[in-house]
């Protein structure tokens, strides 16, 4: 069972033995129910005139009702509220002292041996001109001694989305994201080395706090003071090396990604109140060798915001080269850049058939073709164009009709065995071929060059196979953004 500690007995009872409803107003302790009952007995009555001796050294003052009450009475007649007596308040308070100074114990330990609230210790301390400390914990803010790609990507990310403040006896820095991103929030502790843990918001939002008086001033030496929402300017020069790493970590701050049509996607790079700091942010892109768009959006009773924005293909390569530069980044935004650049199922067969078509020995046309199951999972055949096995590997003719290669549809289908139902096929099958395809079961081609005849489409289409031109030029963008690698 929970005890409490009486202040005017001073003994240990059970929770039930104290009335919920009649805590102290100024913070002290609980008063059990007898030592309530014993001092409304001893109460003067109303007719009774009480006697304020206010010569007295040793004068109380009611909180609530303002009455001074000398330490004879411990009751105010007025406002129905039982006092302390001086002595014990000043006991208690010297108690509180010694245990802060002498014993040097953080507020959390205080409050459980003396039974008050943090906010009362606080309140006691503050009078004798100290002030309370936090549980101490380890860190390293080393960091910012460093000159690499982590270091100005921090920088970047508590500029946009970051807190900077200053108490009475403390600075400290702090990041607050959702519990999606707890990842990076984790990552962030390990770089630090600090092993306090993550805080968890009434809003569901994990916060990163750290409390270092370097860490706050290296920050404020760049501009990233307190409120700085609206005076935000980076007062000291970023390098050339490390500005794409600084523009991530200001996207995942401030930054978002969305598809706007079906082929391009609205990247917003950075959006600030700060009209100074989207100047600078344009001028980096532009080092950098993007061109990118300031607009500026103006809400009915509310600050006038500046969006840095690239759309489409180029928006996606500076992200690419972003998350190049880096192994930090933020998770959800990161999933939804892969959404857009990462190349599809049908992309990656048809990509494999161009690397397979490197195989051929034809010098007219060189032709790939690969044939999967329904699920684009699992490869049952290949082939390319070339002679028959045993023959000389070049062309019988250099005409057309003539030139003797056994096409790649063919040679695919022949080791296909019925399994396969989706064919891949860098150019447009002929005649022949596509009467294969349709007595072989095929049920979906997908081709990227056309043929001189369009002969096959319409076989395809009485056969009610779906036929689709996929063109490389389309996609091959993704592979240049793909081809990127993390530099350490």
């Amino acid at each position: 069972m929970k005890t409490k500690w009486c202040s005017r007995c001073t003994k240990s009872k059970n929770i039930n033995q104290f009335s919920k409803d009649k805590r102290q107003k100024d913070g002290l302790c609980y008063i059990c129910k007898t030592c309530r009952k014993h001092a409304r007995k001893n109460q003067p009555k109303s007719s009774q005139p009480v006697n304020y001796n206010r010569s007295h050294k040793n004068q109380n003052k009611c909180i609530t009702c303002g009455k001074i009450i000398c330490d004879i009475s411990t009751y105010c007649r007025k406002c129905s509220r039982i006092l302390l007596q001086t002595d014990e308040k000043r006991q208690r308070d010297q108690m509180v002292v010694d245990l802060f100074t002498k014993d040097k114990m953080f507020v959390k330990d205080i409050v459980k041996i003396v039974n008050l609230s943090s906010c009362r210790v606080n309140q006691i301390l503050n009078k004798s001109n100290l002030y309370a400390t936090h549980h101490q914990y380890s860190y390293d803010d080393s960091i910012w001694n460093q000159k690499c790609n982590h270091k100005y990507y921090l920088l970047g990310l508590f500029a946009a989305d970051g807190t900077v403040a200053k108490n009475r006896n403390s600075k400290f820095i702090e990041l607050t994201l959702n519990q999606r991103d707890r990842v990076l929030l984790d990552d962030i502790r390990k770089i630090f080395k600090t092993d306090k843990p993550l805080f968890l918001g009434k809003d569901n939002c994990l916060r990163f706090t750290l409390f270092s008086n370097k860490s706050y001033d290296y920050l404020v030496s760049y501009g990233i003071t307190p409120k700085k929402s609206l005076s935000l300017e980076i007062i000291k020069n970023i390098p050339d090396k490390y500005l794409l790493s600084f523009l991530h970590g200001v996207y995942d701050g401030d930054g978002s990604i969305s598809k706007n049509t079906n082929k391009a996607a609205d990247i917003l790079l950075a959006c600030t109140a700060s009209e100074k700091f989207a100047t600078q942010l344009k001028k980096m892109y532009k080092t950098c060798g993007f061109n990118v768009k300031q607009y500026y959006v103006n809400k009915p009773q509310a600050n006038t915001l500046y969006n840095i924005k690239l759309c489409g293909r180029q928006g996606l390569y500076v992200l690419s080269q972003m998350y190049a530069q880096t192994d930090l980044f933020l998770p959800r935004k990161y999933v939804r850049f892969i959404k857009h650049a990462r190349l599809t199922q049908d992309e990656s067969m048809m990509e494999l058939a161009h690397t397979i078509k490197q195989r051929s020995t034809c010098i007219r046309w060189k032709v790939g073709c690969v044939i999967t199951d329904e699920s684009r999972m699992n490869i049952t055949s290949v082939g390319y164009n070339g002679q028959a096995k045993g023959e000389p590997n070049h062309c019988s003719s250099i005409f057309s009709g003539q030139c003797g290669c056994i096409h790649a549809e063919t040679n695919a289908l022949i080791k296909n065995n019925n399994n396969g139902t989706i064919l891949y096929c860098t150019g447009m099958p002929c005649e022949q071929c596509a009467k294969l395809i349709v007595n072989a079961g095929i049920k979906k081609v997908f081709y990227d060059e056309t043929y001189r005849y369009s002969y096959a489409l319409g076989l395809f289409n009485r056969s009610k196979i779906n036929c689709r031109q996929l063109n490389r030029i389309k996609y091959q963008w993704k592979l240049k953004i793909n081809d990127t690698k993390i530099k350490q």
